[in-house]
């Protein structure tokens, strides 16, 4: 790799809400932004240079994926056979998810939870520079009640001691996230609750006293709206999915500045097959006209949300289900990339093109300000400034 690399001839989408700068140069010196302007004002090195023209394609930054599942990612089957493999094809199917999605363009994720705390190692593999991938944050494993919601994939804990002995182990991991699962949702009989509490404020409320006194931040699965105020409760720092989330919530949310990861297109592609049982589907069709309403309710209320995927997810879809629910384009691309670095609170780093900045970029075939269909064209990623052609990765 070049020490510097001189990008040319793009539209640049910065990511921080102006105008897209057409005719200026970025300068990436090492794994850094080092200059952004017209060519001609740049102190350009004369040797050791590459140069990137991007005449007619569009330069935006990294996207951010914050509720990835590496180990499961677009995975078929059941809950049961899926958590069934050993913990070695576990690590290898994470470790090619992550490539994955570094060729879809993602340069941050956040794993929300796998079994045996092996997005961990995930994480350590692709942060020591093991493999090229994505930055990355983890949580271990998720925490939820004996039997409860993800019991084949997470910790069964119920009672505030085995809490704390839970989040104490995950504490010397040196996790970044913790997790509950603060709902429950079926496929089981027809007329069965959408969804009801899974996990209780109290447990949930020590879980994430633990991880604040260390410094760590939490998240929930939430879906009813009773889980997502217990969540609240509790002081989470992000709400996932929040299907029945109503004006009031949302405001409240608002106020304490409390994410929503909605993963809207995660969901509604539950309503397809992928190996799971007819109640399964049937289940994720009930569900959909709620989570259509839910981020309805939080666009209009200006809650500040961030992109994530769940297991089936896709950005365009996303983003396509945004701006029908009210955001601009402009904004949708904000949820994908500094919105998602705020929440990871790496928005010193990463999230927009600028001086001093990591220079993590995406290239894309199409204008993202215009069409939604333009995340599906990814020419090029740059991670740290390594350019990275996404037709070699393996997928």
């Amino acid at each position: 790799m070049s020490k510097h690399t001189l990008i040319t001839s793009a539209q640049i989408i910065d990511g921080t809400g102006g105008n897209v700068r057409s005719d200026e140069a970025v300068l990436i010196q090492g794994d850094k932004i080092a200059a952004i302007g017209p060519r001609a004002s740049l102190s350009i090195p004369e040797n050791d240079m590459e140069i990137v023209d991007l005449a007619g394609q569009y330069l935006v930054p990294g996207f951010v994926n914050v509720h990835e599942h590496v180990l499961t990612k677009r995975a078929r089957g059941s809950a049961s056979e899926r958590a069934g493999a050993t913990r070695d094809v576990h690590l290898f199917r994470g470790l090619r998810n992550a490539l994955t999605c570094l060729a879809e363009g993602f340069t941050t994720i956040r794993d929300a939870g796998s079994m045996y705390c092996l997005g961990l190692d995930v994480k350590r593999a692709l942060n020591n520079g093991v493999f090229i991938g994505p930055r990355m944050q983890a949580v271990s494993q998720g925490l939820t009640v004996t039997g409860g919601y993800a019991h084949q994939f997470f910790l069964e804990v119920d009672s505030v001691v085995e809490v704390r002995k839970a989040v104490g182990e995950m504490m010397k991991m040196s996790v970044d996230w913790v997790k509950c699962m603060a709902s429950i949702e079926w496929s089981r009989a027809a007329g069965e609750p959408i969804s009801a509490v899974n996990m209780s404020p109290e447990l949930m409320r020590e879980a994430f006293a633990i991880a604040h006194h260390h410094g760590k931040r939490c998240m929930v699965h939430a879906v009813c709206k009773d889980s997502i105020v217990n969540s609240l409760d509790a002081e989470v720092d992000s709400i996932e999915h929040g299907v029945m989330l109503d004006e009031e919530t949302a405001e409240r949310m608002a106020r304490e500045e409390v994410f929503l990861v909605p993963t809207l297109s995660g969901w509604r592609e539950r309503c397809n097959d992928w190996g799971r049982d007819a109640g399964h589907v049937r289940h994720a069709e009930l569900m959909r006209p709620h989570h259509d309403r839910s981020v309805q309710i939080a666009c209009s209320s200006g809650l500040k949300m961030a992109y994530g995927s769940d297991n089936f997810g896709n950005l365009a879809d996303e983003v396509r289900g945004l701006h029908d629910a009210g955001l601009s384009l402009s904004e949708c691309l904000a949820v994908a990339t500094r919105n998602g670095a705020e929440l990871l609170g790496i928005q010193d780093k990463v999230g927009t093109i600028e001086k001093g900045k990591q220079a993590d970029m995406v290239v894309l075939g199409k204008d993202p300000l215009s069409s939604f269909e333009a995340y599906r064209d990814i020419g090029l990623v740059f991670r740290d400034g390594r350019k990275i052609d996404p037709t070699l990765l393996p997928i």
